[in-house]
């Protein structure tokens, strides 16, 4: 298996170590393990002697970088370190099981078209001490190599195919240096490799456990308050960064596809607005106007009124576990999440 994946993890502040430690640790309990590169951007060097024993102990290629550099450079900066046939990103608080990953690398040893695999997705929180299923996710599975088809479902749900699945090397590193190439700001640079990977292949699915996810916070384990999309449609930019984005795409699909371009401008556009429609409840202009609305609202006032009313009577949410939704499920993979579980009970992380 360490001559097959590499397993890619980006850490970036020093109060996500924890997470490394158990990350490295579940690894370490196997004999045939994946090829692992830390890309450490944290503020400050690793000092737990058990991170330091564990990185020993699996060979880990262990990268420190300036804690300014994003994750999305970071990727870009790691891709001559990779030498396996196929790999992954796994943010330090996931972890991606031994068996999800023998599994994806027989299918991509056989099935030579497709380009990346990825198997059932657990969330999990912790409510009072105990481990508890949030939600899951399986992947639907893409075999019709009709881009039209793909290319939307992908757009759809992006954030688990691009963290969560096995990549051929070449697709892998092909996908990033086209971002680094075609965008430089961090919302696209997350979107463009996501929506380039259906573009070269299949998707194939394996209905095993594959990764389990911490819900508690921001998987990346940076910021959220960086430059996004939103920002964008305020101060009149998204345009302009958006048409990067869709050159790139359309030269792809034309150059990989039956498409030419007009045809495939037309199918991002239509793509990429069901996106944005989905994510913000209406279509670009709709949202300049609710944009240009709240400022005006803002400055009579009307709008802080209107928000401490509103927090007043909102109840506090309730977060209740969902496990027991799952027993009966036949797809549901029950012995493998109960051995994940005691695993992650015997390593539990305080918030």
């Amino acid at each position: 298996m360490k001559n097959k994946v590499t397993i890619i993890t980006t850490p970036h502040s020093d109060e996500r170590h924890p997470y490394l430690k158990r990350f490295l640790s579940y690894y370490a309990q196997f004999e045939f393990f994946p090829t692992i590169i830390v890309a450490d951007s944290s503020p400050t060097p690793i000092t737990d002697t058990k991170i330091l024993h564990y990185i020993n102990l699996l060979n880990v290629k262990y990268i420190k970088y300036p804690h300014s550099l994003h994750i999305k450079d970071k990727l870009v900066e790691i891709l001559e370190f990779i030498t396996t046939p196929y790999c992954l990103i796994c943010p330090e608080d996931d972890i991606v099981t031994i068996k999800g990953i023998s599994e994806a690398v027989n299918i991509l040893d056989e099935d030579h078209v497709s380009v990346l695999v990825s198997g059932f997705s657990l969330a999990y929180i912790l409510l009072d001490g105990d481990v508890k299923i949030s939600h899951s996710y399986l992947p639907q599975e893409i075999s019709d190599i009709d881009i039209e088809k793909t290319l939307g479902y992908f757009i759809s749900k992006y954030p688990y195919v691009l963290y969560s699945s096995i990549y051929r090397v070449e697709i892998f590193k092909k996908i990033w240096l086209l971002r680094k190439n075609n965008t430089n700001d961090l919302e696209f640079g997350e979107l463009l490799p996501a929506f380039l990977s259906p573009i070269y292949g299949n998707l194939a699915v394996i209905k095993s456990l594959f990764v389990v996810r911490s819900y508690f916070h921001d998987s990346s384990g940076q910021s959220n308050k960086s430059y996004r999309m939103m920002d964008m449609v305020d101060d009149n930019s998204y345009i302009k960064r958006y048409n990067q984005f869709k050159e790139c795409m359309v030269k792809e699909i034309n150059n990989n596809s039956d498409l030419d371009s007009k045809e495939a401008e037309k199918l991002v556009d239509k793509s990429f607005g069901k996106y944005f429609t989905e994510r913000f409840g209406c279509n670009y202009l709709q949202l300049r106007r609710k944009i240009l609305l709240k400022k005006i609202l803002k400055k009579t006032g009307v709008f802080s009124f209107a928000k401490r009313l509103k927090s007043k009577i909102k109840p506090n949410p309730v977060i209740v576990s969902q496990e027991q939704n799952y027993e009966d499920d036949p797809l549901f993979p029950k012995d493998e999440w109960d051995e994940m579980k005691m695993f992650l009970e015997n390593n539990i992380i305080s918030q």
